[in-house]
């Protein structure tokens, strides 16, 4: 299995979602990535943390879930499939153009592991 990229990052979902990523950006300097409608991203000031805020995140309408972003997302979920890890959700490319699929941890936390469009 290949290393997750540096900018993989923690997906908080909340209805709450300006509130949240606010505090951080007032707080921890955190600076905004973007901001989608109901989804908002902020990056540490040292850029190695990445926090996404949304009032639903990948079909997640509360709670957390980890997001890992991967230079192949097939090679990843063969992985994933091979060594008998639990599929939450096969491979699928979202209209934003990321190919990702979702897998669940032993302590029921979702991981999304995504592959991000070439530009």
């Amino acid at each position: 299995m290949e290393t997750p990229r540096d900018n993989s990052y923690i997906g908080v979902a909340t209805p709450n979602f300006r509130e949240a990523a606010n505090f951080y950006i007032k707080h921890f300097a955190y600076d905004l990535v973007s901001e989608m409608g109901s989804y908002i991203s902020v990056r540490s000031p040292n850029g190695k943390r990445c926090l996404g805020f949304g009032t639903e995140i990948r079909g997640v309408a509360q709670g957390i879930h980890l997001s890992f972003l991967v230079d192949n997302a097939e090679e990843a979920f063969s992985h994933f499939e091979a060594t008998g890890v639990e599929m939450t959700r096969g491979i699928h490319i979202g209209d934003w153009g990321a190919k990702h699929f979702i897998i669940t941890d032993p302590a029921g936390l979702e991981l999304y592991i995504s592959e991000q469009p070439t530009v």
